[in-house]
């Protein structure tokens, strides 16, 4: 640490007052830190076409009800309060990946010219609806077996694809609800907690261990390339150029060169 330049540090303070922290501390003078905490309805005015991302999102469809975050991001409550639930959710989450996987797998195998799978395709694609129409014309015309059992089959896999997906979407509700609902029991206790240890302090110790990090690195590839530079002993050099002077000296004699 003692060879980290201090203005590195200074400037990845000063970036981050910059980016996320002025912000934060005028919302928290101007409004209070309860009401600083509060989500917000997201802008959405199509007049001046301005549509802001949403943090949270209550409801689905039309009747969704779309939320900004600008001072607490809801990781940081989900960290704090739900770190079980998003345990649970990150394995739902491997869970569809590992369905979507065998799918696309199953598919690249048997969805190819002379493939179980060829006559289900078109324009080179197929999907679960071009799977169950193949299925239908496959088992009223008798055709081969094996077709009509691949196409269950990867009927099955999209099915469990979807189910898989299904869960996900449930529990991503699920999750956004009780985050939503957290931030109405926040205290100021709670907000100036998550605010100055969760959020600044976390940002801001990460950003100065990076430049740490980033010397280290620097510092293990200098000696790497120090290491390579001086890996070949003078005696290995001088050998080498022995035998290249012999082959010189060699080539010369041939050319009728004489010392």
């Amino acid at each position: 640490m003692p060879l980290v330049d201090e203005y590195d540090v200074y400037e990845q303070l000063m970036t981050y007052w910059h980016s996320i922290m002025h912000d934060d501390v005028f919302l928290i003078m101007y409004e209070g830190w309860l009401a600083a905490a509060k989500p917000r309805t997201a802008i959405e005015d199509k007049d001046r076409k301005i549509s802001e991302t949403p943090d949270l999102v209550s409801g689905t469809g039309r009747k969704a009800t779309k939320f900004k975050t600008d001072l607490i991001p809801p990781a940081l409550i989900v960290a704090r309060y739900f770190a079980d639930e998003q345990v649970k959710f990150d394995e739902l989450t491997a869970a569809v990946e590992e369905a979507t996987r065998i799918v696309e797998e199953y598919v690249e195998e048997h969805a190819v010219e002379g493939g179980l799978l060829a006559e289900a395709m078109d324009d080179d694609k197929i999907t679960k609806a071009l799977a169950t129409a193949r299925l239908k014309v496959a088992k009223r015309d008798g055709s081969d077996p094996d077709e009509v059992a691949a196409l269950n089959h990867l009927i099955k896999l999209y099915n469990a694809e979807a189910e898989a997906k299904k869960v996900v979407r449930e529990a991503q509700t699920a999750l956004d609800l009780a985050t939503l609902k957290k931030y109405g029991d926040l205290t100021v206790a709670n907000i100036k907690s998550l605010v100055l240890d969760d959020k600044w302090h976390s940002t801001i110790s990460s950003r100065v261990a990076s430049e740490g990090n980033s010397l280290t690195l620097a510092l293990v590839s200098r000696i790497q390339q120090l290491g390579e530079r001086y890996t070949e002993t003078v005696s290995a050099i001088d050998a080498r150029l022995e035998k290249l002077e012999s082959k010189v000296a060699a080539h010369l004699a041939e050319m009728g060169v004489k010392k």
